[in-house]
């Protein structure tokens, strides 16, 4: 009887397992990794797993679980849309079985909208903008042509001058809209001395309109500005007066079919060296074929360089105004 109640003293009642940090409930971003948590104690030795919709969730490229005699992970490592759910942590032990729930919502993100543009920067600390270049609003080139002569009117000029300082001296471009650099030549100049640099477009026309960019650069960094160009469209036809009045103090006449003459030599003439007389060159090439230019000038030794350049530049603008296409021609 003594050996039984000595036995009875020392047998140790298991203690159940419980839980001091239950898993919290999560909300993840679909592809954001998952995880949950909990803690437990009570007599050793302690088994611990997960558990989703009745499924024991194991190791895998999916999951992976961690457990010890006081704690218990789980990761989801990229959560799907599938993985949204409720979630059991079970812990046993020889008096029994305990559980905590806790549940995964995974948001599935909307289509994101366009990110909004960053202002462009304007100033650094050894690179900045002394003064910005203005909006500009110019009247587009047109020029007015007949079968006499052929004159342009005032030609619009845009021009934009930015002041720019900083220490090294920036290396500076224009840009028009967000990717066309553009480069000197033609129309178009570009100069750049000292802290002054100017962007001028002759001849401006419709197509010149738009958003014109300053993008100075050195060591230290980018920084930039912007202005618009405003180009107003020419009308096609001036009223006769206007012309008149236009025509009166450049000693020309018109005529009654509205043919605008020079009282004095036109620039497209000269005198001839083999006869006392004006040689009209426009007349003179006008039917024939470009590539005979050469052989009938110097037949009636027209040798005016920059007159017969403009004598070209007519009659070619005279075949664009006859077929509605740009002609090319060389001598």
């Amino acid at each position: 009887m003594t050996a039984v109640n000595s036995v009875s003293d020392h047998y140790v009642v298991p203690e159940p397992a419980t839980f001091s940090e239950q898993a919290k409930s999560i909300s993840v971003t679909q592809g954001d990794p998952a995880r949950l948590e909990c803690r437990f104690s009570g007599t050793k030795p302690l088994k611990s797993r997960w558990m989703k919709a009745g499924k024991e969730l194991i190791s895998s490229q999916r999951y992976k679980v961690q457990n010890t005699d006081t704690n218990s992970v789980l990761h989801i490592v990229k959560t799907e849309r599938g993985d949204s759910g409720e979630y059991t942590c079970e812990v046993s032990n020889a008096a029994g079985i305990r559980s905590c729930e806790a549940s995964v919502t995974v948001l599935v993100p909307t289509e994101a909208a366009p990110a909004a543009a960053a202002a462009p920067v304007k100033r650094l600390d050894n690179l900045f903008f002394i003064e910005e270049p203005k909006n500009v609003s110019v009247t587009e080139s047109k020029a007015l042509q007949n079968h006499t002569i052929a004159l342009i009117f005032a030609e619009g000029t845009a021009t934009f001058i930015a002041k720019i300082g900083g220490d090294p001296i920036p290396s500076v471009k224009w840009m028009k809209g967000k990717w066309r650099q553009i480069t000197p030549g033609g129309r178009i100049s570009i100069e750049h001395k000292g802290q002054n640099a100017k962007l001028e477009i002759r001849e401006v026309t419709k197509s010149d309109s738009g958003h014109y960019r300053c993008v100075a650069t050195s060591k230290h960094g980018e920084i930039e500005c912007s202005a618009e160009m405003q180009v107003t469209k020419k009308e096609e036809v001036e009223g006769i007066g206007d012309l008149r009045t236009r025509f009166l103090s450049q000693n020309c006449s018109i005529t009654s079919d509205f043919i605008f003459e020079y009282h004095a030599r036109t620039p497209s003439k000269q005198k001839s060296p083999k006869k006392e007389e004006e040689v009209d060159i426009v007349s003179l090439l006008r039917g024939k074929d470009p590539k005979d230019y050469e052989r009938t000038l110097t037949e009636h030794g027209v040798h005016d360089y920059r007159a017969i350049l403009q004598a070209v530049e007519f009659l070619k603008r005279e075949k664009e105004m006859e077929t509605g296409k740009v002609v090319s021609q060389k001598i």
